[in-house]
């Protein structure tokens, strides 16, 4: 099996695997040696767990890449792959890269950028490549945004490879997207933004307990899929009333803390008692033992099938923050909840006296939001 996150990272079951009471094998790294393709063990399963697997295949990888490419050279890079083999390991080994951030450079490079640009010189990289041989072929396999978000993904690589004097100059520096192609990418829209709160909440109702306080947070912190699906109880504070999201489950890389308000306390509270009652576990939304939660993946199939593709948990967030600006609470207190990146100007304004703004607005939020359908007590 290969990881998603790390492309040249395999497992490999053990051969007894059909008699054996647990799962057993090892961890490989995968690299090419003088032209050919070979592997190299890492350690065995389970007395080295994935997440020691992955660090020692970055390790690993990237000692050989460092042995390929010296930086003493004033251009290390003569084409395209080599230099976005070299960002997407630079990009990985980043710290405060978001697991998911990571998971989309690895599509983006492996998939959508590496098959049309690998062999490409980059001397010879211009407008007219990158519109006949990567876009317009790609056109048939990728939305439109997609494109755009690898496109960016280019332009950060090659801006990176500059500063760090890997190529000596940036041949697509001045390049935009919209040089590349006419078509316009339009934002999604929400497909529940013209639906009454008290509809809305009314079908939420109707939930299993555990994807009804998914909904609940998602709707009433404005979270992301990712952030909400993965909380573990240990993430609440219930002494300081504070919600903290780890920079790690963030998409920003930037850790937040949401105020539990006195509403939502009573709807944590409750939940908890149902859980502990049916299953024992750190995670708000475990899988079926409670060892691990559900994938956000797996909870956005679960909110498709219980709302009936009607709406998704980032419509939710969507529906939520339409809701707080209508209400009139201050563009920066939304962007603040929403966890947006701001500029070094927002950070200031926004980190000197707002904790105390953003625990009012969104206590009348969620009382908005849950006592248009049901009492609290």
């Amino acid at each position: 099996m290969k990881d998603k996150q790390l492309p040249y990272l395999f497992f490999r079951y053990g051969k007894n695997i059909e008699i054996s009471d647990r799962v057993v094998g090892s961890f490989h790294i995968s690299f090419v040696n003088d032209g050919k393709t070979t592997s190299r063990i890492l350690g065995r399963y389970p007395i080295l767990n994935i997440s020691a697997a992955r660090m020692a295949a970055l390790k690993q990888y990237l000692a050989i890449q460092k042995g390929k490419h010296s930086v003493t050279k004033k251009t290390t890079f003569k084409y395209c792959g080599e230099l976005l083999m070299w960002y997407l390991n630079f990009r990985l080994m980043t710290a405060g890269t978001a697991n998911k951030t990571k998971s989309n450079i690895v599509h983006q490079i492996n998939n959508v950028l590496l098959p049309a640009l690998q062999l490409q010189k980059i001397n010879e990289l211009s407008r007219m490549f990158l519109a006949e041989k990567w876009l317009i072929p790609s056109n048939s396999k990728y939305k439109i945004s997609t494109l755009k978000g690898s496109f960016q993904c280019l332009k950060a690589a090659f801006n990176q490879a500059s500063r760090l004097d890997y190529i000596e100059s940036n041949p697509i520096l001045n390049v935009g997207f919209g040089d590349l192609t006419a078509s316009k990418v339009k934002p999604k829209t929400c497909k529940i933004k013209s639906i009454d709160l008290k509809k809305l909440v009314s079908q939420i109702r109707l939930f299993d307990p555990a994807m009804k306080m998914m909904c609940f947070l998602c709707l009433g912190y404005l979270t992301r899929n990712r952030e909400t699906s993965i909380a573990r109880w240990e993430h609440f504070n219930f002494k300081q009333m504070l919600w903290n999201i780890p920079a790690e489950n963030t998409k920003t890389g930037q850790d937040i803390s949401h105020p539990i308000t006195p509403t939502m306390l009573f709807l944590l509270k409750r939940y908890r008692v149902w859980q502990r009652y049916n299953t024992r576990s750190k995670f708000l939304f475990p899988q079926l033992r409670g060892y691990k939660s559900i994938s956000e993946s797996q909870a956005a199939k679960k909110i498709d099938l219980l709302s009936q593709k009607q709406f998704s948990l980032h419509d939710l967030r969507k529906y939520g923050s339409s809701y707080l600006r209508d209400m009139g609470v201050d563009y920066y207190i939304v962007e603040r909840i929403l966890n947006h990146n701001m500029t070094i100007l927002d950070q200031t304004y926004i980190h000197t006296s707002t904790a105390a703004i953003i625990r009012r607005e969104l206590g009348k939020w969620h009382c908005e939001m849950i006592n248009q359908q049901m009492p609290i007590g």
